[in-house]
């Protein structure tokens, strides 16, 4: 009987169809298919033509096909020629060759490359060539059309930022010009009280001129005495500040303030009050004092 003469180039698929060349034929799991890497060593057509000339009589040991597909699989792939042998082997020994041999000879009869070298006929790899250069340069393409829309991306987010933070801190001037502006209407009111308070033209313990922000005797404590005189004070330097607490001073001492309310009867938390002001007009006038000399 004569050999079939089995082409285990193509039994083996050597060929790869989705790039048009010979790949190699290992697993590549990143890609979840077989491997692209174009291979064009001669030994893995001389070797499968060697063993298919043997069948059916002698079939291939697996050392002899690890040797071919050790040659037929990218440095990438090296480590799965003993899975790819076994696949080979088993292909070979559940294969009718006979059978085969005859479907690939009439194949090969319509075949333009009836004797297909490794890495195909020459217009079959220009063509190949050209698909896989299409492929590169549409994903260059795209790749470039990504990248444009992810910095066009970042700079909207940048504008987005910027023009966030320039409302930002437009909302903290106007709140804080308010804060300023509510200080300086309670000094205002604070100081238009003071004159009545020191021409004896207050009627009640309601006209007192509370230094709190409220104005109200209710506020009154040391820490909210301190808070309207640092803010509401005008004036920029310690010597101002010195100078205003001076006068402070000649108002609220116990012995200048009773002589303008000696008319007035006051609760005892409203003389409490009077109490906390004094202390603490004594204590900032001595620490204006002491920054005006540092």
């Amino acid at each position: 009987m004569s050999s079939p003469n089995i082409d285990l180039f193509k039994l083996f698929q050597i060929w790869n169809p989705s790039f048009g060349y010979n790949s190699c034929v290992g697993y590549a799991p990143s890609k979840r298919k077989r491997c692209g890497w174009e291979m064009y060593g001669s030994s893995v057509a001389k070797q499968l033509k060697d063993i298919g000339n043997r069948l059916p009589h002698v079939h291939p040991t697996k050392a002899e096909l690890i040797e071919v597909a050790t040659d037929a699989l990218c440095h990438h792939h090296k480590r799965q020629a003993s899975d790819i042998a076994m696949k080979w082997k088993s292909l070979i020994d559940d294969t009718d060759l006979e059978d085969l041999s005859e479907r690939m000879r009439n194949a090969r009869m319509n075949d333009d490359d009836s004797n297909p070298r490794f890495g195909g006929s020459q217009s079959m790899r220009e063509e190949a060539k050209r698909k896989q250069e299409e492929k590169k340069r549409q994903e260059r393409a795209q790749e470039e059309a990504r990248k444009r829309r992810e910095e066009e991306e970042r700079k909207r987010r940048e504008e987005r930022a910027k023009e966030y933070a320039r409302k930002e801190q437009e909302r903290k001037n106007r709140e804080a010009e308010g804060e300023r502006r509510s200080w300086r209407q309670a000094w205002t009111r604070y100081a238009e009280a003071q004159e009545k308070f020191k021409g004896k033209k207050i009627y009640s313990s309601s006209g007192i001129p509370w230094p709190v922000k409220s104005g109200l005797q209710k506020d009154v404590n040391e820490q909210n005495v301190v808070t309207f005189y640092y803010n509401a004070l005008p004036g920029s330097s310690a010597s101002e500040f010195y100078k205003m607490m001076q006068q402070e001073c000649l108002i609220w001492h116990p012995d200048k303030a009773k002589q303008f309310i000696k008319s007035l009867t006051l609760t005892a938390a409203e003389e409490a009050s009077m109490a906390v002001i004094a202390r603490m007009v004594i204590r900032l006038h001595k620490e204006f004092g002491g920054r005006r000399t540092s």
